[in-house]
This record gives C-alpha cells, structure tokens and sequence, in this order.
C-alpha cells in the first residue's frame, strides 16, 4: 500500500470501468506527493473490484494500524513518476475500451517537464496487459505546451462513438490566451 508520510493518497479518484478484465468495476487512486527517488514524483494505482470486494468492514473505533492498505501491494498495479517533481496522479481516470473491452489508466502529472519546459505539465496513459498488471511503459504521452501551463491538472476519460477519448486541462495552459487555461481532447482509438 501506500505508506509514505505526505503522500496525498486519494488525492485524486475514478472508477466505475472494468481495467484488469474480471468483469468488475475497478478504481483508479492518486497520489501525487508519493516520493520514490525522488521528491514528489507521484504515484497512481489500478485497484482491482475483486480486491475491494474481498476486503472486510471494519469498525472507525479499531486503530489505524488495523484499517486495511486501501491499494493491493505490488508494483504491476502501480506507475510511479519519472521525474523530480513531477506530481504524477494530480488526476486520475480510467479509460474505457483502450485494450478491446478492458479500460486504460491515465494519471495526469501537471508538475512534469516532459516537454523539456519547465512545469508545463502533462499525461501518461498506461495499459493493463492481462496477466501482468500495469504497463510500466506508456502507451500514449501528452506534454505541456509552456512554462506553468500545469497541464495535466484536471482528466477524464471515456468513450465517443465506441472509441476511447481523454480529455487533459490545464489551468494556466496558453490556449488563447496568456494563462486563460485549456482542455484537450483526444481520440485514443485514432492513435
């Protein structure tokens, strides 16, 4: 699970989308001050349905030692960021239809410099390979346009005309105006 002191577990959330191909619904969770290397690379997990349904109630007055991990251990559920500060799973969503019938996860990292400019932001979608969990390696990558554009901020995904979309905003983006914020949307299944 996500033991790290300050690391803004549950920060950002989507579910409702079956990822791993059980036929279940499953979360996405973020955790963009999740440090592994470095500071404040980010994080973000795939919780599978079958593992939220396998967990048991427990009582608010146990101690917080007892409250189960909310993310199963193991890093093919998780993506980890690459970068020093670069805040990956500001935003989380799961993308339906990205692998056939199963969902994607795209975690927005609105800190990067994927780009190569400073902060300006972007996303990384990964696809859950069955069997095996998680991608470590992106299937698509969006960067930032310029400096503090924090694209990635915001993210949605979902499906236009049987096809996988994700809609990625960024709150000081340079769309048509110096800092007046922009959203991009994209058509995965064109890729």
């Amino acid at each position: 699970g996500a033991h790290i002191a300050n690391s803004r577990l549950g920060y950002s959330m989507d579910g409702g989308h079956d990822v791993d191909g059980d036929d279940l619904p499953d979360l996405a969770v973020g955790a963009w001050d999740w440090e592994e290397g470095a500071n404040d690379t980010g994080a973000a997990w795939v919780v599978p349905g079958s593992w939220i349904a396998s967990q048991t109630s427990q009582s608010a007055s146990q101690p917080p030692g007892a409250v189960q991990d909310l993310v199963p251990s193991g890093g093919s559920h998780r993506i980890s960021g690459l970068l020093d500060e670069e805040e990956l799973g500001r935003s989380v969503a799961l993308v339906p239809g990205l692998s056939g019938d199963r969902a994607g996860l795209a975690a927005g990292a609105s800190h990067a410099s994927i780009s190569g400019v400073y902060d300006s932001g972007g996303a990384r979608i990964h696809e859950w390979i069955l069997g095996e969990g998680l991608d470590p390696q992106a299937w698509a990558i969006l960067a930032g346009e310029s400096w503090d554009s924090r694209l990635g901020e915001f993210i949605a995904g979902g499906s236009l005309a049987g096809s996988p979309h994700v809609v990625v905003g960024g709150i000081r983006a340079d769309g048509n105006t110096l800092d007046g914020g922009a959203a991009y949307l994209l058509d995965l299944g064109a890729l």
